[in-house]
């Protein structure tokens, strides 16, 4: 996907975003939420189904993925050197796609899916 990045960083931080999201999600989805059993019990769900259906979580990370880095790149610096450029940006992904964000991503992305997969099938 094109993010207005310089060449040279598109590629490395997609894959740099790409592996925090693929570490992240399965704790993000194992994790507790406080005062909030309803969302713990979707949430380890869900987890059970992705580890069921690698293709669902691949396509729900790599929606993630997208969405984070779109919403992350008021912290993208041109005019930065190319290490600070990056460590600045990765800071904004990791708060932005937090362990909680990253769970409600997980759900808001997996029902837009099945969404999709009903409508698809009553054409």
């Amino acid at each position: 996907m094109d993010y207005k990045m310089l060449p040279q960083d598109a590629t490395k931080y997609e894959n740099e975003v790409r592996n925090y999201v693929k570490a992240i999600l399965p704790s993000s989805l194992s994790a507790g939420v406080d005062m909030d059993k309803v969302r713990e019990h979707t949430n380890l769900r869900l987890l059970q189904k992705l580890l069921a259906n690698p293709e669902l979580r691949e396509e729900i990370e790599e929606r993630i993925i997208s969405y984070g880095i779109k919403f992350s790149m008021v912290a993208y610096k041109t005019n930065l050197p190319s290490d600070l450029r990056m460590t600045v940006f990765m800071t904004k992904i990791y708060s932005f796609l937090s362990s909680y964000q990253v769970s409600l991503l997980a759900d808001y992305f997996n029902k837009q899916i099945e969404a999709e997969k009903e409508q698809k099938h009553s054409r």
